[in-house]
Protein backbone atom coordinates (compact mmCIF):
# COMPACT_ATOMS: atom_id res chain seq x y z
CA UNK A 1 0.00 0.00 0.00
CA UNK A 2 2.76 2.02 0.83
CA UNK A 3 4.32 1.38 -2.62
CA UNK A 4 0.90 2.12 -4.52
CA UNK A 5 0.69 5.78 -2.32
CA UNK A 6 4.06 6.52 -3.73
CA UNK A 7 3.24 5.64 -7.27
CA UNK A 8 -0.36 7.64 -7.60
CA UNK A 9 0.97 10.42 -5.25
CA UNK A 10 4.22 10.81 -4.75
CA UNK A 11 4.99 10.12 -8.16
CA UNK A 12 2.39 11.71 -9.47
CA UNK A 13 2.56 15.71 -9.13
CA UNK A 14 -1.10 16.03 -10.80
CA UNK A 15 -2.60 13.46 -8.39
CA UNK A 16 -1.06 14.87 -6.04
CA UNK A 17 -2.27 18.44 -6.66
CA UNK A 18 -6.09 16.78 -7.01
CA UNK A 19 -5.38 14.81 -3.73
CA UNK A 20 -4.74 18.08 -1.70
CA UNK A 21 -7.20 20.19 -4.18
CA UNK A 22 -10.33 16.96 -2.93
CA UNK A 23 -9.05 17.68 0.77
CA UNK A 24 -9.74 21.66 1.06
CA UNK A 25 -13.07 21.14 -1.08
CA UNK A 26 -14.40 18.57 1.18
CA UNK A 27 -14.19 19.74 4.82
CA UNK A 28 -17.26 17.54 6.01
CA UNK A 29 -17.90 14.56 4.09
CA UNK A 30 -15.58 11.36 3.81
CA UNK A 31 -14.92 12.51 0.34
CA UNK A 32 -11.82 14.69 2.15
CA UNK A 33 -9.86 11.33 2.75
CA UNK A 34 -8.06 9.78 -0.17
CA UNK A 35 -9.03 6.16 -1.17
CA UNK A 36 -5.96 4.31 0.48
CA UNK A 37 -5.83 7.38 3.13
CA UNK A 38 -2.37 9.42 3.68
CA UNK A 39 0.78 8.00 4.47
CA UNK A 40 0.48 8.21 7.86
CA UNK A 41 -2.67 6.01 8.04
CA UNK A 42 -1.15 3.54 5.88
CA UNK A 43 1.91 3.27 8.07
CA UNK A 44 -0.41 3.03 11.08
CA UNK A 45 -2.85 -0.06 10.28
CA UNK A 46 -2.50 -3.21 12.07
CA UNK A 47 -3.47 -6.58 11.00
CA UNK A 48 -6.72 -6.13 13.51
CA UNK A 49 -7.94 -3.00 11.34
CA UNK A 50 -7.39 -4.74 7.82
CA UNK A 51 -9.60 -7.49 9.05
CA UNK A 52 -11.95 -5.66 11.03
CA UNK A 53 -11.90 -3.75 7.85
CA UNK A 54 -13.02 -6.80 5.47
CA UNK A 55 -15.32 -8.20 7.64
CA UNK A 56 -17.54 -4.79 7.39
CA UNK A 57 -16.93 -4.05 3.40
CA UNK A 58 -16.15 -7.55 1.85
CA UNK A 59 -19.53 -9.14 2.89
CA UNK A 60 -22.47 -10.68 0.81
CA UNK A 61 -24.23 -7.59 2.27
CA UNK A 62 -22.13 -4.96 0.75
CA UNK A 63 -21.51 -6.92 -2.24
CA UNK A 64 -23.25 -6.66 -6.13
CA UNK A 65 -23.05 -9.53 -8.14
CA UNK A 66 -23.16 -8.32 -11.69
CA UNK A 67 -23.11 -11.67 -14.82
CA UNK A 68 -22.84 -9.80 -18.35
CA UNK A 69 -22.67 -12.97 -21.57
CA UNK A 70 -23.59 -15.49 -23.18
CA UNK A 71 -24.47 -18.14 -20.58
CA UNK A 72 -27.96 -19.52 -18.86
CA UNK A 73 -29.09 -18.05 -15.91
CA UNK A 74 -29.88 -20.48 -13.59
CA UNK A 75 -26.31 -23.02 -14.03
CA UNK A 76 -24.57 -19.06 -13.09
CA UNK A 77 -27.38 -18.97 -10.31
CA UNK A 78 -26.16 -21.88 -8.99
CA UNK A 79 -22.61 -21.51 -9.73
CA UNK A 80 -22.57 -18.52 -7.55
CA UNK A 81 -25.07 -19.98 -4.81
CA UNK A 82 -21.89 -22.63 -5.05
CA UNK A 83 -19.34 -19.92 -4.49
CA UNK A 84 -20.59 -17.80 -1.89
CA UNK A 85 -23.57 -18.67 -1.02
CA UNK A 86 -21.44 -20.52 2.38
CA UNK A 87 -20.60 -16.54 3.45
CA UNK A 88 -22.13 -15.17 6.50
CA UNK A 89 -22.63 -11.98 6.36
CA UNK A 90 -20.53 -9.48 8.18
CA UNK A 91 -21.21 -6.33 10.30
CA UNK A 92 -23.37 -3.79 8.89
CA UNK A 93 -21.33 -1.12 7.18
CA UNK A 94 -21.84 2.37 8.85
CA UNK A 95 -23.99 4.65 7.19
CA UNK A 96 -22.34 7.67 5.72
CA UNK A 97 -23.98 10.87 7.84
CA UNK A 98 -22.03 13.90 6.98
CA UNK A 99 -23.30 16.26 4.98
CA UNK A 100 -20.62 18.55 2.82
CA UNK A 101 -22.08 22.21 3.79
CA UNK A 102 -22.44 24.64 0.82
CA UNK A 103 -18.70 26.09 0.20
CA UNK A 104 -19.10 29.67 0.72
CA UNK A 105 -16.09 30.97 -0.85
CA UNK A 106 -13.41 30.27 -2.72
CA UNK A 107 -10.63 28.10 -1.68
CA UNK A 108 -7.14 28.15 -2.66
CA UNK A 109 -4.35 25.64 -2.79
CA UNK A 110 -0.62 25.57 -3.22
CA UNK A 111 1.45 22.49 -4.06
CA UNK A 112 5.27 22.86 -4.46
CA UNK A 113 6.49 19.72 -6.02
CA UNK A 114 8.50 17.96 -7.66
CA UNK A 115 7.59 18.57 -11.95
CA UNK A 116 8.76 19.27 -15.06
CA UNK A 117 5.50 21.75 -15.76
CA UNK A 118 3.16 23.92 -13.81
CA UNK A 119 -0.60 23.10 -13.23
CA UNK A 120 -3.47 24.28 -12.03
CA UNK A 121 -6.79 22.12 -10.68
CA UNK A 122 -10.35 23.46 -9.82
CA UNK A 123 -12.75 21.65 -8.67
CA UNK A 124 -16.41 22.82 -8.44
CA UNK A 125 -19.19 21.15 -6.18
CA UNK A 126 -21.84 19.29 -7.95
CA UNK A 127 -25.07 17.23 -8.03
CA UNK A 128 -24.87 13.51 -8.84
CA UNK A 129 -27.27 11.19 -10.25
CA UNK A 130 -29.94 11.99 -8.25
CA UNK A 131 -30.39 14.95 -9.44
CA UNK A 132 -30.44 13.82 -13.22
CA UNK A 133 -31.51 17.45 -14.55
CA UNK A 134 -28.61 18.85 -13.58
CA UNK A 135 -26.00 15.96 -13.88
CA UNK A 136 -26.89 15.19 -17.31
CA UNK A 137 -27.00 19.11 -18.55
CA UNK A 138 -23.15 19.22 -16.78
CA UNK A 139 -22.33 15.77 -18.76
CA UNK A 140 -22.93 18.09 -21.92
CA UNK A 141 -21.21 20.92 -20.61
CA UNK A 142 -18.16 19.28 -19.98
CA UNK A 143 -17.83 17.61 -23.47
CA UNK A 144 -18.38 21.16 -25.17
CA UNK A 145 -15.46 22.46 -22.93
CA UNK A 146 -12.55 19.92 -23.49
CA UNK A 147 -13.69 16.85 -25.59
CA UNK A 148 -12.31 17.19 -28.94
CA UNK A 149 -9.81 19.19 -30.99
CA UNK A 150 -12.63 21.92 -31.53
CA UNK A 151 -14.18 22.21 -27.89
CA UNK A 152 -14.06 25.58 -26.27
CA UNK A 153 -10.69 24.78 -24.02
CA UNK A 154 -8.91 23.02 -26.39
CA UNK A 155 -8.94 24.95 -28.98
CA UNK A 156 -8.72 28.75 -26.64
CA UNK A 157 -5.96 27.19 -24.98
CA UNK A 158 -4.15 24.89 -25.93
CA UNK A 159 -4.48 25.87 -30.37
CA UNK A 160 -5.16 29.63 -29.90
CA UNK A 161 -3.45 31.23 -27.14
CA UNK A 162 -0.91 27.89 -26.92
CA UNK A 163 -0.70 28.65 -23.00
CA UNK A 164 -0.96 24.98 -21.66
CA UNK A 165 0.24 21.24 -22.98
CA UNK A 166 -2.98 19.62 -22.17
CA UNK A 167 -7.06 20.91 -20.79
CA UNK A 168 -9.17 18.07 -19.29
CA UNK A 169 -12.71 18.37 -17.74
CA UNK A 170 -13.91 15.95 -16.05
CA UNK A 171 -17.28 14.89 -14.44
CA UNK A 172 -18.15 11.70 -12.70
CA UNK A 173 -22.06 11.71 -12.17
CA UNK A 174 -22.24 8.18 -10.53
CA UNK A 175 -20.64 8.56 -7.43
CA UNK A 176 -22.90 7.65 -4.72
CA UNK A 177 -22.97 11.08 -3.50
CA UNK A 178 -22.81 14.93 -4.82
CA UNK A 179 -19.37 15.04 -6.27
CA UNK A 180 -16.80 17.64 -7.87
CA UNK A 181 -16.45 18.96 -11.53
CA UNK A 182 -12.83 19.30 -12.49
CA UNK A 183 -11.17 21.49 -14.91
CA UNK A 184 -7.54 21.00 -14.81
CA UNK A 185 -3.90 22.25 -17.30
CA UNK A 186 -0.59 21.59 -17.47
CA UNK A 187 0.91 25.14 -18.45
CA UNK A 188 4.00 25.82 -20.98
CA UNK A 189 7.02 27.06 -19.09
CA UNK A 190 6.50 31.00 -18.27
CA UNK A 191 2.80 30.99 -18.20
CA UNK A 192 1.32 32.09 -15.25
CA UNK A 193 -1.75 29.84 -13.62
CA UNK A 194 -3.83 33.09 -12.97
CA UNK A 195 -3.51 34.09 -16.46
CA UNK A 196 -4.81 30.36 -17.17
CA UNK A 197 -7.64 30.35 -14.73
CA UNK A 198 -8.76 33.84 -16.37
CA UNK A 199 -9.18 32.34 -19.55
CA UNK A 200 -11.24 29.57 -18.37
CA UNK A 201 -13.30 32.02 -16.29
CA UNK A 202 -13.37 33.88 -19.84
CA UNK A 203 -14.76 30.63 -21.60
CA UNK A 204 -17.86 30.24 -18.63
CA UNK A 205 -18.71 33.48 -18.71
CA UNK A 206 -19.18 33.39 -22.46
CA UNK A 207 -21.38 29.99 -22.06
CA UNK A 208 -23.33 31.82 -19.22
CA UNK A 209 -23.91 34.65 -21.27
CA UNK A 210 -24.25 34.02 -24.72
CA UNK A 211 -26.71 30.76 -25.68
CA UNK A 212 -24.95 27.84 -27.18
CA UNK A 213 -25.27 27.50 -30.72
CA UNK A 214 -27.55 24.43 -31.53
CA UNK A 215 -24.51 22.58 -33.90
CA UNK A 216 -22.41 23.02 -30.84
CA UNK A 217 -24.85 21.83 -28.28
CA UNK A 218 -25.53 18.71 -30.84
CA UNK A 219 -21.93 17.68 -31.26
CA UNK A 220 -21.49 17.61 -27.71
CA UNK A 221 -24.65 14.78 -27.64
CA UNK A 222 -23.52 12.80 -30.44
CA UNK A 223 -19.74 12.97 -28.85
CA UNK A 224 -21.37 11.70 -25.47
CA UNK A 225 -23.95 8.95 -27.38
CA UNK A 226 -20.46 7.45 -29.72
CA UNK A 227 -18.64 6.72 -26.49
CA UNK A 228 -21.98 5.29 -24.38
CA UNK A 229 -22.19 2.94 -27.34
CA UNK A 230 -18.56 2.07 -28.14
CA UNK A 231 -18.17 1.34 -24.58
CA UNK A 232 -19.95 -1.82 -25.14
CA UNK A 233 -16.85 -3.27 -26.92
CA UNK A 234 -16.15 -4.53 -23.10
CA UNK A 235 -18.22 -6.87 -21.81
CA UNK A 236 -16.40 -5.93 -18.63
CA UNK A 237 -17.65 -2.64 -18.79
CA UNK A 238 -20.68 -3.16 -18.91
CA UNK A 239 -20.83 -4.88 -15.98
CA UNK A 240 -18.92 -2.37 -14.43
CA UNK A 241 -21.38 -0.23 -15.17
CA UNK A 242 -24.93 -2.13 -14.29
CA UNK A 243 -23.15 -2.44 -10.95
CA UNK A 244 -22.52 0.96 -10.38
CA UNK A 245 -26.08 1.77 -11.26
CA UNK A 246 -27.57 -1.14 -9.44
CA UNK A 247 -25.27 0.59 -6.24
CA UNK A 248 -27.09 4.03 -7.61
CA UNK A 249 -30.84 2.11 -7.35
CA UNK A 250 -31.51 0.09 -10.03
CA UNK A 251 -29.91 -1.53 -12.79
CA UNK A 252 -32.06 -0.62 -15.59
CA UNK A 253 -31.91 3.26 -14.93
CA UNK A 254 -28.98 2.65 -17.33
CA UNK A 255 -31.23 2.39 -20.50
CA UNK A 256 -32.41 5.85 -20.11
CA UNK A 257 -28.84 7.46 -20.34
CA UNK A 258 -29.41 8.00 -24.54
CA UNK A 259 -32.93 9.82 -23.48
CA UNK A 260 -31.32 11.85 -20.60
CA UNK A 261 -28.79 13.00 -23.08
CA UNK A 262 -30.99 14.20 -26.01
CA UNK A 263 -33.37 16.13 -23.58
CA UNK A 264 -30.34 18.83 -21.97
CA UNK A 265 -30.88 21.97 -23.94
CA UNK A 266 -28.67 24.67 -24.55
CA UNK A 267 -30.85 26.29 -21.76
CA UNK A 268 -29.78 23.63 -19.44
CA UNK A 269 -26.12 24.21 -19.89
CA UNK A 270 -26.25 27.51 -19.33
CA UNK A 271 -27.93 27.17 -15.90
CA UNK A 272 -25.87 24.59 -14.90
CA UNK A 273 -22.68 26.30 -15.98
CA UNK A 274 -24.10 29.91 -13.72
CA UNK A 275 -25.04 27.39 -10.75
CA UNK A 276 -22.36 25.35 -10.09
CA UNK A 277 -18.86 26.48 -12.22
CA UNK A 278 -18.97 29.96 -9.99
CA UNK A 279 -16.00 30.86 -7.95
CA UNK A 280 -17.68 31.11 -4.73
CA UNK A 281 -17.98 27.27 -5.32
CA UNK A 282 -14.66 26.61 -6.26
CA UNK A 283 -11.27 25.27 -5.10
CA UNK A 284 -8.52 26.01 -6.98
CA UNK A 285 -4.85 23.82 -6.50
CA UNK A 286 -1.57 25.01 -8.10
CA UNK A 287 1.65 23.36 -8.80
CA UNK A 288 4.66 25.11 -8.24
CA UNK A 289 7.60 22.47 -9.72
CA UNK A 290 10.28 22.61 -7.47
CA UNK A 291 12.85 19.87 -10.05
CA UNK A 292 12.57 16.88 -10.95
CA UNK A 293 10.99 13.73 -9.90
CA UNK A 294 12.79 10.96 -8.10
CA UNK A 295 12.93 8.42 -11.01
CA UNK A 296 14.43 11.47 -13.29
CA UNK A 297 17.01 12.54 -10.97
CA UNK A 298 18.11 9.23 -10.32
CA UNK A 299 16.80 7.91 -7.36
CA UNK A 300 13.05 6.44 -6.50
CA UNK A 301 10.56 7.71 -4.17
CA UNK A 302 11.78 9.19 -0.77
CA UNK A 303 9.12 7.73 0.90
CA UNK A 304 8.58 10.62 3.51
CA UNK A 305 5.90 10.51 5.35
CA UNK A 306 3.22 13.49 4.53
CA UNK A 307 0.49 14.58 6.81
CA UNK A 308 -2.42 16.35 5.18
CA UNK A 309 -2.10 19.95 6.12
CA UNK A 310 -4.78 22.14 7.91
CA UNK A 311 -7.64 23.39 5.74
CA UNK A 312 -6.83 26.85 4.61
CA UNK A 313 -3.14 26.43 4.60
CA UNK A 314 -0.57 26.38 1.89
CA UNK A 315 -0.04 22.36 1.25
CA UNK A 316 3.21 21.85 0.66
CA UNK A 317 4.24 18.03 -0.23
CA UNK A 318 7.69 16.46 -1.63
CA UNK A 319 6.61 15.11 -4.56
CA UNK A 320 3.61 14.78 -7.13
CA UNK A 321 2.58 13.29 -14.46
CA UNK A 322 -0.31 14.11 -16.65
CA UNK A 323 -3.84 14.76 -15.77
CA UNK A 324 -4.83 11.22 -15.63
CA UNK A 325 -8.24 10.85 -17.15
CA UNK A 326 -10.54 7.53 -16.24
CA UNK A 327 -11.32 5.31 -18.79
CA UNK A 328 -15.07 5.68 -19.09
CA UNK A 329 -17.40 2.58 -18.61
CA UNK A 330 -20.73 3.25 -20.55
CA UNK A 331 -23.17 -0.02 -21.89
CA UNK A 332 -25.82 0.64 -24.14
CA UNK A 333 -28.98 -1.52 -22.69
CA UNK A 334 -29.73 -3.67 -19.97
CA UNK A 335 -32.29 -5.33 -21.70
CA UNK A 336 -29.93 -8.85 -21.71
CA UNK A 337 -30.64 -9.08 -18.24
CA UNK A 338 -33.77 -8.85 -17.65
Amino acid sequence: MMEEWRLRTEDSPQEALEEQVQAAAFTAHPYHWPVIGWMHDIQGLTLEDALKYHAIYYSPQNAIVVAVGDFDAAKVMQQIEELFGALANGPKPPPVTEVEPPQQGERQVTLRHAANLPAFAEAFHTPNYENRNDAFALEIASEMLSDGKSSRLYKDLIIDKQMVVDVDVEYDMTSFDPTLLWIAAQMRPGVKAGDVMAEVDRQLDIISNQPVAPEELQKAKNQEEAAFVFGQDSIFREAELLGVYQMLGDYRSVDQYLGEIDKVTAADVQRVIKRYLVKPNRTVGVLVPTGLLPHEAGGGAAGVVHHAPPLGAERTVRTASAWLTPTPVRIHSSEALR
